[in-house]
């Protein structure tokens, strides 16, 4: 009966009809049926409902937002989450066992003793089967535990992201030292159990500004987990990205542990989409979760039982103990890690034959971006919304689960690499500020350290100066078109300032220092800033106001001098991972910007400015998930900048490995030609191309090995029972699209408009008040 596919348009009516007598509701349909103006007839019965019922743990509404974020009163939603019971309905991770590695976990837990495999616990310090935690202190693997397989409907305070999944806690410290066991004792954990345990939870971090090697017996040992383990579809590791964003200006791709191109690095957001102020960016980040953070909402878990973890209060129930939520919330990407960690298990759950790669590719698709004010955040050539500080955006278990049934079974990859070994010297402090007089002659180029936020990899405008002061006040000044320059004091934040040139519509910023000489720093909490805007010294700032003084019309323009290597790459593949090895002999690691360019113009930021005073990189591997689905052939860029004075050194070579699935591609444009041919006879499609205009581009389709000239979304038109007092109503939607939702209480009756929903691709979800008992029509239409 279902002869409509694909997103509602303006010509597609939809009406959803609640019956309680099962004789009308078949009458109804066979007449739906046979009925010449209607498109398609689904029935939707109460056994399979297509989104789970609400569990009954006590906290559930209150405290776990991340699983679904709505208010509990009238529904609405409130913020991100992972859509964990749209995935619920399918699976809740049944037959699938996550290793926790961490501290241990406390196995008397009433909650977690339902969901140990104790046959499967392990302390690769003692080398016993031993899963408890290894000191008084050690609590942070209880949490974890529970965020991933805490059971539903046992009338306790939580349940995981895959409650019907087990777990094995496998300990790595010393309990003398708190350190790690040695490399061998991590490589035997990496391998361990490898046809038995099909996810591994890592939310752990060795700390410090120095880049952390993988030794090659640990990564041997990574290797054959994802060649052998699962029976050869390998073994899936999840990796928190880090909690040090702040303290060192750190990267999780100066982690080896992290950036592995075999591992799920995983970034957090806050409960409202924007990225957490600790979570650790990097090129390498491929998704990202909902955590806690200061000042919004934490993550409700398992504490160790009674007062002896992180909740040491004892509290009146004493069931509440056991518990950490609200100000004693878990947060960091330590919580992040174990939600995607869940979410893959109920996907593997759905379809044990998934493969690691096909379980990263999921990952990809089915992750979604909510905070474009992030000005890091850019779509890459295969129209893909990424950024390094989440990746491809927050998870979404439902949609994995539904992608996960399906996926193909994926391609033979290839690796091919290119090198440049020409020895280029890195120009000293190479980010310049310039400034030229009206008849565009250069008067002097300054030292400039950049913020955050837009960033300048490429010169930015050549504007007239406005200088405004220390701009402590608001003010109202039009700067459009022009750059701005202000001093930094002590009355305001130094980043109010900048937010204020920038609200004044300047096309970049400039703060001079008001103490020292040559001194300069790097402005905090400037991430979102939608302008370049960079930090000058002193005698910059006063060299400047004094050419003012004799020029009436200075101009300015930031500019890195940066060395700039090429690597050319002749083979065809649609890019998957691409690492990045770079030797220089530099004095100070932490004084280099490295970017890469695909030949499609995304650009990868394999390392930032840090915290770092060892010289280097001396021989370091960065990898970047930006290119994935990117054409691979034609010439990549390397750009190394030296961003503050005094350390020099050169770059000595660059080795560009591109790992993907080899195609025919003579247009170079990453859709395979036979592919493309296939389907549309000639090579004119682009990869970000929809011309069936169901949502999903050509890079899209041609991954997930759907039809692109077909629109193939399944048509489901689901009425939910969200709880006792709302319905749940979705649909296939376009993103940005406008729907009018109508009811009346018979087919025949005048439907009244009720509300609207702006269409969010693939599916759009809304929560209406229940009616008095009988029957409701419901009506929705694309306006």
């Amino acid at each position: 009966m279902n002869r409509l596919r694909g997103p509602i348009n303006a010509a597609k009516l939809v009406s959803f009809m609640a019956f309680r007598a099962p004789l009308f509701f078949g009458l109804m349909l066979c007449w739906l049926s046979a009925a010449a103006a209607v498109y398609a007839a689904n029935p939707t019965s109460v056994p399979r409902l297509g989104f789970a019922p609400q569990p009954s743990d006590i906290m559930y509404w209150d405290e776990l937002w991340h699983l679904e974020h709505r208010n509990f009163t009238n529904a609405t939603r409130l913020g991100v989450d992972i859509n964990a019971r749209k995935a619920w309905d399918l699976t809740k991770g049944e037959g699938i066992t996550v290793s926790v590695v961490d501290v241990g976990v406390d196995l008397t837990h009433p909650e977690l003793r339902l969901r140990e495999r104790p046959e499967l616990h392990y302390n690769f310090n003692s080398l016993e089967a031993n899963g408890t935690p290894f000191s008084d202190r050690a609590n942070h693997g209880t949490p974890v535990a529970g965020l991933i397989s805490a059971p539903d409907n046992d009338g306790r305070g939580m349940v995981g992201v895959a409650p019907d999944s087990r777990f094995a806690s496998w300990v790595i410290y010393e309990p003398l030292t708190e350190r790690f066991v040695p490399a061998e004792r991590m490589a035997q954990m990496f391998g361990y159990a490898s046809n038995q345990v099909q996810v591994q939870n890592h939310s752990w971090a060795k700390t410090g500004p120095t880049l952390i090697p993988l030794s090659p017996t640990e990564d041997a040992a990574i290797s054959n987990a994802v060649t052998l383990g699962r029976n050869g579809r390998g073994v899936v590791f999840v990796h928190a990205s880090g909690n040090e964003r702040d303290r060192f200006g750190r990267d999780s791709n100066d982690d080896a542990y992290k950036s592995d191109p075999r591992v799920i690095t995983v970034a957090a957001s806050r409960h409202d989409g924007r990225f957490a102020s600790y979570s650790n960016p990097g090129a390498n980040v491929l998704v990202a979760a909902p955590s806690g953070d200061a000042g919004y909402k934490t993550l409700l878990t398992t504490d160790r039982v009674g007062t002896k973890g992180y909740n040491q209060i004892n509290y009146f129930d004493p069931e509440l103990n056991n518990y950490i939520f609200l100000g004693l919330g878990f947060t960091g990407t330590s919580g992040a890690a174990p939600l995607v960690s869940g979410t893959v298990a109920l996907m593997l759950s759905a379809n044990p034959n998934l493969s690691y790669r096909s379980v990263q590719e999921i990952l990809i698709h089915s992750s979604r971006h909510n905070d474009f004010a992030d000005t890091d955040v850019i779509t890459n050539a295969a129209g893909f919304v990424v950024s390094h500080n989440l990746g491809f955006g927050i998870i979404d278990a439902g949609r994995a689960v539904e992608l996960a049934q399906e996926w193909p079974q994926p391609s033979p990859t290839l690796k091919v690499t290119a090198s440049n070994t020409q020895v280029q010297p890195i120009e000293d402090a190479g980010a310049r500020l310039l400034v030229y007089n009206a008849a565009g002659a250069l008067l002097a180029s300054l030292p400039a350290l950049p913020n955050q936020g837009s960033y300048p990899d490429t010169p930015t405008p050549i504007l007239p100066l406005s200088y405004v002061g220390p701009t402590s006040d608001p003010f109202t000044t039009n700067l459009t078109g022009r750059a701005a320059l202000t001093i930094r004091d002590a009355v305001s934040l130094q980043r109010v300032k900048l937010e204020r040139i920038a609200a004044a519509g300047a096309g970049f910023g400039i703060m001079m220092n008001d103490r020292g000489t040559e001194e300069v720093g790097r402005i905090g909490g400037t991430d979102f800033l939608p302008i370049p805007t960079v930090f000058i010294s002193k005698n910059s700032g006063d060299r400047i106001l004094a050419m003012a003084q004799t020029n009436d019309s200075l101009r300015v323009q930031i500019r890195l001098n940066s060395t700039e290597h090429t690597l050319q790459v002749s083979q065809s593949l649609i890019t998957r991972h691409v690492g990045l090895r770079v030797k220089t002999d530099h004095q100070r690691r932490g004084d280099l910007r490295i970017t890469l360019v695909s030949p499609s113009g995304t650009r990868s930021v394999m390392q930032n400015f840090n915290a770092d005073d060892q010289p280097g990189p001396a021989d370091w591997t960065y990898y970047s998930t930006h290119h994935f689905y990117e054409p691979s052939a034609g010439q990549w860029s390397v750009h190394v900048t030296d961003l503050l004075s005094t350390n020099t050194g050169s770059v000595r070579s660059l080795e560009l490995t591109v790992e993907g699935t080899p195609i025919v591609d003579l247009d170079r444009d990453g859709l395979d030609d036979l592919w493309e041919a296939r389907n549309f006879l000639l090579l004119t499609q682009t990869a970000t191309g929809d011309p069936d205009g169901d949502g999903y581009n050509n890079a899209r389709e041609q991954a997930m090995g759907s039809n692109p000239t077909l629109d193939e979304t399944p048509y489901r038109l689901q009425a939910d029972r969200w709880d006792a007092n709302f319905t749940r109503l979705s649909w296939p939607a376009v993103n940005g699209a406008q729907y009018e939702i109508l009811a009346a209480p018979t087919l025949t009756g005048q439907f009244q408009p009720i509300t609207n929903s702006m269409g969010r691709w693939p599916e759009n979800a809304l929560a209406l008040t229940n009616q008095a008992p009988g029957k409701q029509f419901y009506r929705i239409r694309q306006k």
